[in-house]
């Protein structure tokens, strides 16, 4: 790819970007397609909602289980909204861990939000 095209594959593509099996980058078509940025809080909200859609629910279901999978990975939208409002204090994303939001069971176990564990 040509300097010029990959500037702007990336400008298209950057929020996207996780890794495969591998540990090469690639894009994730199901997070693109849904227009859902995966690595910051709102992705449980508008994942959840897109769950409720037919036209979305197994894409958004895809992204869940694949970002969270601590989660119910089967769950309804509303199995998914409780386990989010439970868990969000202690919710915390790594691309060091691959790319997932994990559960930090200090913060948990203490009832502390993991933003605020010292």
């Amino acid at each position: 790819m040509d300097p010029s095209t990959y500037q702007q594959w990336y400008i298209e593509n950057s929020l996207f970007l996780n890794c495969d099996k591998g540990g090469k980058l690639m894009v994730d078509a199901n997070a693109k397609a849904l227009g859902i940025v995966f690595d910051k809080p709102d992705f449980f909200p508008n994942t959840i909602a897109k769950l409720e859609d037919s036209a979305s629910a197994t894409q958004a279901r895809e992204l869940l289980k694949r970002y969270a999978p601590e989660g119910p990975a089967t769950g309804t939208a509303s199995e998914w909204r409780g386990w989010w409002e439970t868990n969000r204090p202690y919710l915390f994303y790594t691309e060091a861990g691959g790319y997932r939001w994990y559960i930090d069971p200090l913060a948990k176990r203490r009832g502390i939000p993991s933003d605020k564990l010292q």
